[in-house]
C-alpha cells in the first residue's frame, strides 16, 4: 500500500468513526496520482522567483494530493486573483479603479493598493483585460476556473 492509499484509509476511517459521510468525499487515487505526475510540467510555467510567495499553489497541490480537487480549485483561484492584484498594484491604480468600478459612489473610496481587495473578482478580471494586463485567452482561461469554482 502506498502513502496516498494509507493516508486515504486513515482519513476516511476517522470520518466514518465520527459518523460523517465518506462516499464521494475524495477523488479516486488514480486521478490524484495523475495530477501529481503532471505537477512538474505545470510548475515550469511558474518562474522560480515567484514560487516562494505562491502559498496557494502549495495549498492547491496539497488539496489535490489529498483528493480534494474542489478545494484545490479554490486555491488555484485565490492564487490567480492574488497575482492579478499584485500586477495591478504595479500599474496606474487610479486608472485601474476608474475602469474596474464605474460607480462613483464606490469608486471614491478606492485609491490604494490595499483597496484592491474591495474590487469584485469579476470586475478585476474585466478591468485587467481592458487595461491590457490580461490577454483575451488568459481571461477566458481564468473565467473558466471561476465558473468551475462557483
Amino acid at each position: 500500500m502506498d502513502d496516498l492509499e494509507r493516508f486515504e484509509e486513515m482519513l476516511l476511517d476517522q470520518l466514518a468513526e465520527a459518523g460523517l459521510p465518506t462516499d464521494g468525499v475524495l477523488v479516486e487515487l488514480l486521478e490524484r496520482e495523475q495530477a501529481l505526475a503532471s505537477l512538474g510540467g505545470a510548475l515550469r510555467r511558474l518562474p522560480m522567483e515567484d514560487r516562494g510567495r505562491s502559498v496557494y499553489v502549495s495549498k492547491m497541490i496539497t488539496a489535490a494530493a489529498a483528493g480534494l480537487f474542489d478545494a484545490a480549485l479554490n486555491c488555484l483561484w485565490n492564487e490567480t486573483v492574488g497575482e492579478l492584484r499584485r500586477r495591478v498594484a504595479g500599474y496606474d491604480l487610479a486608472y485601474f479603479f476608474d475602469i474596474a468600478v464605474p460607480s462613483h459612489d464606490r469608486r471614491k473610496h478606492l485609491s490604494t493598493e490595499d483597496d484592491l481587495v474591495k474590487v469584485d473578482d469579476i470586475d478585476l478580471l474585466r478591468a485587467t483585460r481592458e487595461i491590457g494586463l490580461l490577454s483575451a485567452t488568459g481571461q477566458d482561461q481564468i473565467d473558466h476556473i471561476r465558473y468551475m469554482r462557483n
